[in-house]
């Protein structure tokens, strides 16, 4: 009897978590992160108390909306037992420790690999190339940094329930509920969108994961090029290096590729809540610039509960933004800088080539996806801006004209989207900004190689100098 009640109660407080509609449209990133050890639900927050019989109703209290708000429940604590969602979720945990745990090796790995290499370079440095050889190590480093961040970041949300488990949750109470009766449900309108991300997200994770798997299990003498700078400063027929390079690059691919994907899936779900509040504003503002007694202040109530549902997902992306942003930019313009000091080279080859075509696209995706997620949550944030200013105040009460400033206010005062770390909205003017800012590093990287190659330059290049074990790409 016992355990029926406690298959009864772990299925009823389940369901509120999986029956939620973000956290079932985002199941498949959802899945893809598990895989690659970045996601689990912290126990406390799902753990229930089999001896527990009642739950309290919470109601909504804001329910201007012509659709039933839905039902929450406050759970009594009384005691605590193990169930099998907490089973699950506790070896979700160890997995993704597990997946820590390689994805550290793989980064000692390339560490070790660094002081092996790194000081004959510095010894023999005299060129351009000579720096291109460093800023491929310098890029390196900072791949692998952006990898071991992105897994801290995220497994320190999943621990802590008021992070992605608050997220979810928060998302049937704080989500705009439509006025118009033929608005479809949320889970239908947005699956298209969702296939679609989740198609790029396997597409780009195949080539990623292959880009060293490939080289690393392969001796063909196409890949010969790649394999040397794979294990540079190490023996490619040691299995133990090998083991590590290829268990660990799949736990760091999952981990690098999937989360960008999860943040713009979020980020386009909350677009699609503003969206629907601007219309639903739209329609219930009458040509003469009219609109019904109370309809301002339940607009504003429902755009600030979802401008609070934006400030906590920025809570949990704000860092992720920021250094996926900052390591993709620089990634990108080293890439540049170090295919146009080899670009006489005849030795890389076809396999080479293909490499670098793939990791340069996937370096302009990251950034690329975060600000175009940024602008367009932004954009639509501040879209009811212009039909308020429609709004014919001298036909208002006095308390509405105080409330339809007041939401003005809210959308003129302050910058509501997602952050880079609270250091700047991520907006228009942030991708323009960091445009210009690449723009100006790129053109200072190829003074350097001017400099460098010049016969006047103190450094110059006295011979050529070829040497087997030099990379020119990055992993």
């Amino acid at each position: 009897m016992l355990a029926e009640q406690e298959d009864d109660i772990e299925l009823t407080m389940c369901q509120r978590l999986r029956q939620n509609p973000l956290f079932r449209v985002c199941m498949p990133f959802l899945l893809l992160m598990r895989i690659g050890g970045a996601f689990f639900m912290p126990v406390h927050a799902i753990l229930k108390n089999p001896h527990q019989s009642l739950l309290e109703h919470d109601p909504q209290p804001l329910s201007c909306s012509l659709e039933a708000p839905p039902t929450t429940f406050k759970q009594k604590k009384i005691a605590r037992v193990r169930t099998r969602m907490e089973k699950f979720e506790l070896t979700s945990k160890v997995y993704c420790l597990f997946s820590f745990f390689w994805v550290l090796a793989y980064t000692g790995r390339y560490v070790w690999s660094l002081f092996y290499t790194l000081p004959n370079q510095l010894a023999n440095f005299n060129s351009g190339r000579d720096l291109a050889h460093l800023l491929t190590k310098i890029a390196n480093g900072v791949w692998f940094v952006n990898v071991l961040v992105v897994h801290v970041i995220f497994l320190r949300a999943c621990s802590d329930k008021s992070k992605f488990f608050n997220l979810f949750m928060k998302w049937e109470k704080w989500r705009y509920i439509s006025r118009n009766k033929n608005c479809t449900a949320f889970a239908d309108r947005f699956l298209p969108r969702r296939n679609v991300v989740t198609a790029f997200a396997v597409i780009v994770l195949i080539p990623q994961l292959l880009s060293v798997w490939l080289p690393a299990l392969y001796n063909g003498p196409e890949l010969g090029t790649l394999k040397g700078i794979l294990f540079d400063g190490f023996d490619p027929d040691n299995r133990m290096v090998v083991g590590i390079t290829v268990i660990g690059h799949f736990f760091a691919s999952f981990v690098y590729i999937v989360p960008v994907f999860l943040f713009a899936l979020i980020g386009l779900a909350v677009e699609g809540e503003y969206l629907r509040l601007n219309h639903d504003l739209y329609l219930n503002l009458g040509a003469d610039g009219v609109i019904a007694p109370g309809y301002i202040e339940c607009f504003r109530q429902k755009h600030g509960k979802l401008c609070d549902f934006l400030e906590l997902a920025d809570s949990i992306f704000a860092l992720f933004c920021l250094i996926t942003i900052g390591a993709g930019v620089f990634e990108i313009f080293s890439l540049v800088f170090i295919v146009c000091a080899f670009g006489n080279d005849d030795t890389r080859g076809v396999a080479m080539t293909f490499a670098q075509i793939f990791w340069f696209m996937v370096y302009i995706m990251q950034p690329w996806v975060v600000l175009w997620t940024g602008v367009r949550v932004n954009d639509a944030a501040h879209l009811p801006l212009s039909k308020l200013y429609r709004i014919d105040q001298a036909k208002l009460p006095a308390q509405e004209t105080l409330q339809l400033h007041s939401f003005i206010g809210r959308l003129t005062g302050s910058r509501l989207g997602f952050t880079a770390w609270r250091m700047f909205t991520i907006d228009a003017t942030a991708l323009l900004s960091l445009l210009g800012l690449y723009v100006t590093y790129q053109l200072l990287l190829f003074q350097v190689q001017i400099d460098l190659t010049s016969p006047d330059s103190p450094v110059a290049l006295v011979g050529h100098r070829t040497d087997a074990n030099v990379t020119y790409t990055l992993l």
